[in-house]
């Protein structure tokens, strides 16, 4: 039975229950109505019949009883009948009829008495009876009647409401029937379809969202087709790669068997003579025979048990005769919801690699063998070059203290600059292939910044002054001095970025400044070194290269400016190896910038000799004419003066220094002057124009190489009684001692040992070949003759050695070879100079067996070396020897060295 048969006959029979239990109420309530409407009217009846009756009763005229009777049967209807009257004295009744048609069924029959109305006749009294009777069939008719009414309008009622039922329905399972339409259909697989939304209540709702619900699941229907389609070609692709691949992957549940593999594992298992067909199967039962199974399993429960990766084992193998190497790796196989499937596997022919490691770690080792030769080739060489160089230096050396003319010491001034310059690139070729090689090390030590500084400047002096350039340089007011680290690696930094800068620029100034960049707290310190010039620039496009080793800017540098262009490249690799960095800014035609950082521990908190100044002022209220012509060296001496509380006035030239002077009246506390000051006359003619007391305050400001020169000009300054001098490269402390003994003690000489007129370095005294005296930097007679015994093989170098030795007043025994230098020691000899590459034993071998076989422990032996690297240096001093001398050595270094070992107290004082 369908919803809407269901739903019609459970309308139908609600609607004819509550018909008709209202129609029985209805007509239960029309009976009680007509059953007292005939009640009320037979009542009435017979009060009419009673009044009627006894008017005419009490009349004298007989005859109309019978017509009030007539009218009283007239009266009568389908319900009352009136059957006789009389009077109750007499029998017959006064009038007796029967209506015709009267039905006598259901005939109800009663008899009323008339009394005599009040003011009658026996008032009171019955006077007459009346018989009568009526019928209830008219009334049992018109129930019939009504229910036959009632009957039909139920059927014509329940029709309408049938028809209605059926239309809504019909509305109702209309909707319903497409629902169920749409859902066959849909599970037929067409999800195009869609239901027409043809009433807004609940079931249009239903409709509208199970359109929605399609168009949702034709959606997700596509994208999932897409996704499939995707994964379709992800998963071709993934066999794809995993059966192309060139390795064999093969994959293995928990119990070790496999579950599916590539087609390399295939062509293996194969070419190995296993069957085909090994899905479900372990390795015992595809061969059970193969020794290696053990190693196999273990590895395996490994993978699974720890859920670990295992990989890169290697394995070796007989494969068709041949010696194959094949590497596994192994991963447990775990599934997105983390439950462990079991293992994946990868193995590979390695034997080609194997082959090319094998190449290549024989290809290292010839290179490193090739290293070790560049090195031992270099440091043969370095040898090789150092040893002539020995003796073309050292005779010059020799040589200027002979009598010379004046262009024989510009040629031999010139020789030795040559061989200085060829030592350089020497050293330079050794620094970067030390590098290189990963073989140069720091030595870490503690030194003082500032004289570090001051050091590195001073080596430029001479070259400078030449060049009319001026060298300044500030150390931070923040910066601790007190450092641990390599500062010969520092020093050679600054003079390599110094020196660079000095060969390239004509005129103006180099400026060295060292800020401190950053503190950390386990006592270390990062510091920015900026060396600026005013030299010739570097072109933008060359700037990148500069670091390179053997590179220059361009060609024409290189043979204008000459060099190997390994000296930046060394320095970029030194500061790297302290922590740092290099940069570089640069204009053509404006000078360049170079700036680098190092890293450092600080080992006190001291800082530089000026930072105190500032609590200090001890030239507080004192007033200073600053003379000085170039504008950075008067801006540092400023700065520093300032920073001790001065005031300072300042002036460029000789009429700005006049000016100053008229201005203040000559009130100033001390003048710095310049011995280069420009304007009308010179420095000296300008301090005589000053009046005595202002002259006596007088500071003359010159250069370490001004001294030939100058000394002229400063005989006649130290005539007038003055003796105050300032060295530049100008130092703080020096600036401060000099300017306080120039205002506090203006009769005495200044005793600071920066203020000392130093003798020219470039000037010496000339003196015959046969002068016994000794040379510069020989001792004095001594009480003792030392006995000194040179071994070298190389004639030259040991008669250089012989002869600086005769001037220093030793005794020199001489031996040619190491093993000589065996057979000649004795107990009387005092120090031994070594020569370390000699025929028969060479200078390690005869260090060792003196110190061993013939009991010399206590004779200090100097190796004399032209091997330069750190490391051999190192192996000397290991060797037993005390010290050593690079070859070529300079005549002062020879001198000091053999002096600390012979005459201790001396080289002390």
């Amino acid at each position: 039975m369908s919803i809407r048969t269901k739903f019609i006959v459970g309308a139908l029979g609600a609607v004819a229950s509550v018909m008709l239990i209202s129609m029985l109420l209805i007509l239960n309530q029309q009976k009680l109505n007509e059953e007292a409407a005939f009640d009320a009217r037979v009542a009435l009846f017979k009060k009419q019949l009673e009044v009627a009756y006894t008017m005419l009763a009490f009349d004298d005229n007989r005859e109309n009883i019978g017509y009030g009777c007539q009218n009283l049967f007239d009266a009568s209807d389908e319900l009352v009948y009136l059957k006789f009257v009389r009077l109750i004295e007499s029998n017959n009744p006064d009038f007796e009829s029967r209506k015709e048609g009267f039905k006598s069924e259901d005939l109800v029959q009663f008899d009323h008495y008339l009394k005599a109305p009040e003011g009658k006749q026996k008032a009171g009294e019955p006077i007459a009876k009346i018989d009568f009777e009526y019928s209830r069939s008219f009334y049992k008719q018109r129930i019939a009647q009504a229910w036959r009414n009632w009957i039909l309008a139920c059927l014509a009622m329940m029709a309408c409401i049938f028809a209605l039922l059926y239309y809504i329905g019909q509305q109702i399972t209309k909707p319903v029937k497409n629902i169920v339409e749409g859902m066959k259909r849909t599970e037929g697989g067409d999800l195009n379809y869609r239901m027409e939304v043809s009433t807004k209540d609940e079931l249009g709702l239903i409709q509208q969202h199970f359109n929605e619900m399609l168009d949702g699941v034709q959606k997700s229907r596509t994208e999932l087709s897409e996704e499939r389609d995707a994964h379709d070609k992800t998963a071709q692709l993934l066999r794809s790669v995993i059966n192309n691949i060139p390795y064999s992957i093969f994959w293995k549940d928990k119990d070790l068997k496999y579950v599916g593999f590539n087609n390399n594992f295939t062509k293996d298992v194969l070419r190995k003579g296993v069957a085909k067909k090994i899905k479900g199967l372990s390795d015992a039962q595809i061969d059970g025979e193969d020794a290696s199974l053990d190693y196999y399993e273990a590895t395996d429960r490994k993978v699974i048990e720890e859920k670990q990766r295992l990989i890169t084992m290697e394995h070796k193998e007989e494969v068709d005769g041949e010696e194959r190497y094949f590497e596994t790796s192994k991963v447990p196989w775990v599934s997105e919801k983390g439950e462990l499937n079991g293992l994946v596997g990868i193995y590979s022919d390695i034997t080609e690699r194997k082959q090319k490691e094998n190449q290549l770690k024989r290809a290292k080792e010839d290179a490193e063998m090739a290293s070790r030769a560049k090195s031992q080739f270099l440091a043969n060489m370095s040898h090789e070059i150092r040893t002539p160089m020995n003796g073309i230096i050292g005779m010059a050396s020799v040589l200027s203290h002979t009598d010379l003319s004046e262009n024989q010491h510009g040629y031999l001034n010139d020789i030795k600059a040559a061989s200085s310059s060829l030592l350089d690139i020497i050293n330079d070729i050794l620094d970067i292939s030390s590098v290189e090689a990963g073989k140069l090390k720091l030595k870490l030590a503690p030194f003082n910044l500032e004289e570090l500084i001051n050091a590195s400047l001073n080596t430029f002096a001479v070259n400078a002054h030449n060049k009319n350039i001026e060298l300044n340089a500030c150390v931070g007011a923040d910066v601790n001095v007190m450092l641990n680290g390599d500062s010969g690696r520092i020093r050679q930094i600054l003079i390599n970025i110094i020196g660079n800068a000095l060969k390239f620029t004509a005129e103006g100034e180099i400026y060295l400044q060292v800020r401190q960049q950053a503190r950390t707290e386990d006592g270390r310190a990062k510091l920015n070194f900026t060396i600026t010039d005013t030299g010739i620039g570097i072109p933008k496009d060359k700037v990148a290269t500069i670091f390179d080793a053997f590179t220059q800017v361009d060609n024409d540098y290189s043979k204008h400016y000459q060099g190997t262009g390994l000296g930046l490249a060394i320095t970029k690799r030194l500061i790297e190896m302290m922590g740092g960095d290099i940069w570089v800014t640069s204009k053509v035609g404006e000078g360049s910038t170079f700036g680098f950082s190092v890293d450092l521990e600080i080992l006190a908190d001291d800082l530089p000799s000026y930072a105190a100044w500032d609590m200090d002022k001890p030239l507080a209220s004192k007033r200073i004419l600053l003379a000085m012509e170039h504008s950075g060296t008067r801006s540092i001496c400023e700065r520093l003066l300032k920073h001790a509380g001065a005031n300072t006035t300042l002036a460029a030239n000789v009429a700005q220094v006049n000016e100053q002077l008229h201005v203040y009246d000559n009130t100033f506390d001390t003048v710095l002057l310049d011995f280069s000051l420009s304007g009308l006359g010179t420095a000296m003619d300008l301090v005589e124009s000053f009046p005595m007391s202002l002259r006596k305050k007088s500071v003359l400001c010159i250069n370490t190489v001004d001294f030939k020169e100058s000394q002229p000009h400063i005989a006649r300054y130290k005539a007038l009684g003055l003796d105050q001098f300032l060295i530049k490269p100008i130092r703080p402390s020096s600036l401060l001692a000099v300017v306080k003994k120039s205002m506090y003690k203006p009769d005495q000489a200044v005793e600071h040992k920066d203020a000392a007129i130093p003798r020219s370095p470039s000037v010496k005294a000339s003196k015959p070949a046969n002068d016994p005296r000794p040379i510069s930097g020989a001792s004095e007679h001594t009480n003792k003759k030392f006995k000194v015994m040179v071994a070298d093989d190389h004639a030259i170098n040991q008669n250089i050695t012989k002869v600086m030795l005769d001037r220093m007043g030793y005794e020199v025994v001489s031996a040619r070879d190491g093993q000589q230098a065996v057979d000649l020691f004795d107990e009387s000899i005092d120090l031994i100079l070594m020569d370390i590459q000699m025929p028969l034993l060479d200078g390690v071998e005869a260090t060792t067996l003196i110190r061993t076989t013939l009991h010399g422990q206590k004779v200090p032996i100097i190796a004399l070396t032209a091997h330069a690297r750190e490391e051999d240096k190192e192996r000397f001093l290991s060797a037993g020897m005390n010290g050593y001398l690079s070859k070529p050595y300079q005549a002062d270094h020879f001198f000091k060295t053999v002096k600390s070992y012979l005459e201790p107290e001396t080289t002390k004082n």
